[in-house]
């Protein structure tokens, strides 16, 4: 249950306006956090990575899964 805990008290920090800023954009688990969509590699040999892309709050998404 811890959590639902977890959730319930970033859900409390984002409806009080409290939600920080990352110093950087995060990235892992084939997962981004970008400002624009990246070009394509559609030569890798691995699986592409998600973008979340969000030019106005990048760092605050990235606040969020740090």
């Amino acid at each position: 249950m811890k959590t639902i805990e977890e959730l319930k008290r970033l859900n409390e920090l984002i409806t009080n306006n409290k939600i920080g800023k990352a110093k950087y954009l995060w990235g892992g688990a084939d997962v981004a956090v970008v400002k624009e969509q990246p070009k394509k590699n559609s030569n890798s040999f691995y699986p592409d990575t998600f973008f979340v892309v969000s030019e106005k709050f990048s760092f605050e998404i990235s606040w969020m899964l740090i």
